[in-house]
């Protein structure tokens, strides 16, 4: 499961929006993009390699092509069941929601409708302060909760009663977890911690915390920090794992071969640059999505540029995910969306109610019956309901990907607007947090007509990604080449064009500048 400790956001600017599809006639698809990866065979493995130097093209994927049966589930707004924006599970009959620190789990029904709390909040027996992940088994009626650092993972029933909990044979700092209650089996994924002793990173137990298998934690420590994370997505029916260090390194997305009891690397992308900026990789049925972080606020990161990669063709591009089930609003982050097959984004109603405000202001390029259920459906929110769960089945038949051209994806500005417990407020104290990221909002015209290299040849194409730290007045500071061309002639050209570009600089939610914000962009030879 995604359990970074992240403020999920819609960005009022994606980093990639200075891109844009390449065939107007609205055909132009992922299969017509270039191949970026390769299949690399390490040990008897073979894995998907992307080269970053080979993505040519920017597409905007419509969130239909990878979903079906959209729904907008509106969750119960008694007090007791107020929830954040936070890590949302759900399954057929049941969504549960865990929503951050000293809030306990909220147990749903598959309308919404506010069945229970689940254990509750303190150090005693069967409470927790701050859950990791969790799994609801609706065949025998239990909802496991796995808290941070612990050393037992927690059972209870349907009806909230805490049920023995599952010993563990070490503390876990942070973990992941998959429980086959009808054969007593239990897989864990951890981070792992030398000082904790942790001596594996992945195994299978009982239900009496007794090993039956495990591998090797060594070859992947990494500093003891709990700025790392660990993930598990489970979109293809694997136990997928990966590994998120904050101090980035050279890693890869892996499956747990149980009857082989070792980790299988899949994909990954080789960085080859002096300072390896921190990535995130996941897969979905036909393929791979990697995001590279180019802004991080308060020591949290804010994202920045989507990479996907068809898992049989190997194409791939730099992309967009538009909502176009919503008036065609930007999703910004779309790798922590997709779980258990399913596409999940819970958002507040106040910056729902923002987002479609925004959609409706523009308009006119959607038909006017469109235009009225957006509308209608604006009107039935109040910010004084609880969340509201965009969620859809992801298609599991790999489709032919063909960009919108013709469909802007429209960028959604976030604040918070309920004002209960569950808000944070770090969120509501922070004047450095973005609203709207640093954009170039003249691109279109900037980089053709101060680019020296304007007329490179196309069929030799380059690009430059650009690292920069953005003040208050759109000055950028500490620019650096986050991936090379290659060519040091274009490197410092890039270099040039993004330490004299006229950059908007990033908003707070009351619409003030930022005092500093990390930014990049990626600059191509010839323009785009």
């Amino acid at each position: 499961m995604k359990v970074r400790q992240i403020l999920y956001s819609f960005l009022a600017a994606s980093l990639l929006g200075a891109c844009s599809d390449t065939d107007p006639s609205g055909n132009f698809s992922l299969n017509d993009c270039p191949q970026v990866a390769i299949r690399q065979l390490v040990g008897n493995d073979s894995v998907v390699v992307c080269n970053l130097d080979l993505i040519k093209d920017t597409l905007n994927i419509l969130l239909s092509q990878l979903i079906d049966d959209f729904k907008i589930i509106k969750l119960d707004s008694k007090d007791e069941a107020l929830v954040k924006s936070y890590f949302t599970h759900i399954t057929d009959n049941y969504i549960g929601v865990y929503s951050g620190r000293m809030i306990p789990y909220k147990l749903f029904d598959k309308e919404g409708n506010f069945l229970r709390t689940i254990g509750s909040i303190g150090q005693g027996p069967n409470e927790y302060t701050l859950i990791y992940d969790s799994q609801i088994d609706e065949k025998n009626k239990r909802v496991y909760l796995l808290p941070w650092n612990t050393k037992q993972l927690l059972v209870y029933d349907f009806d909230g009663n805490n049920l023995p909990p599952v010993p563990l044979p070490t503390r876990i700092p942070k973990g992941i977890f998959q429980v086959d209650t009808d054969k007593g089996i239990v897989t864990i994924g951890i981070l792992p911690f030398r000082y904790m002793e942790n001596k594996s990173i992945i195994w299978q137990q009982d239900m009496k915390g007794n090993i039956i298998q495990e591998t090797d934690a060594t070859p992947f420590f990494a500093y003891d920090d709990f700025s790392n994370e660990v993930s598990n997505n489970q979109n293809t029916g694997q136990f997928d794992f990966y590994i998120f260090h904050w101090g980035a390194q050279e890693d890869s997305l892996y499956h747990y071969d149980k009857a082989a009891n070792r980790l299988v690397p899949i994909f990954t992308i080789p960085f080859e640059t002096e300072e390896i900026p921190k990535h995130d990789y996941i897969e979905l049925p036909g393929h791979y999505i990697a995001e590279i972080t180019t802004e991080v606020v308060g020591g949290t990161s804010m994202g920045g540029m989507n990479i996907l990669v068809d898992k049989q063709t190997l194409k791939g591009c730099y992309f967009n995910l538009v909502n176009d089930f919503l008036g065609n609003m930007l999703i910004t982050r779309p790798i922590f969306y997709f779980q258990d097959g399913k596409f999940t984004l819970n958002m507040d109603p106040g910056n729902l109610l923002d987002a479609l405000e925004t959609v409706l202001a523009k308009s006119a390029n959607l038909p006017d019956a469109e235009i009225q259920k957006l509308t209608e459906f604006k009107n039935s929110i109040s910010i004084d309901d609880n969340n509201y769960l965009l969620i859809g089945k992801l298609k599991q038949e790999a489709k032919k990907l063909t960009a919108s051209t013709g469909t802007e994806a429209i960028p959604i500005q976030i604040k918070s607007t309920k004002e209960t417990g569950t808000i944070d407020s770090t969120e509501q104290e922070n004047p450095d947090l973005i609203y709207y990221t640093a954009t170039l909002e003249t691109w279109k015209s900037y980089f053709p007509a101060h680019n020296k290299y304007k007329d490179w040849d196309s069929k030799n194409a380059k690009q430059v990604l650009i690292g920069a730290n953005i003040d208050k007045y759109g000055k950028p500071h500490d620019v650096k080449i986050i991936k090379s061309s290659g060519i040091k002639e274009l490197d410092e050209e890039a270099m040039r064009l993004i330490q004299e570009a006229p950059i908007v600089p990033a908003k707070n939610k009351d619409g003030k500048n930022v005092e500093q914000t990390n930014w990049g962009i990626p600059v191509y030879f010839p323009p785009r």
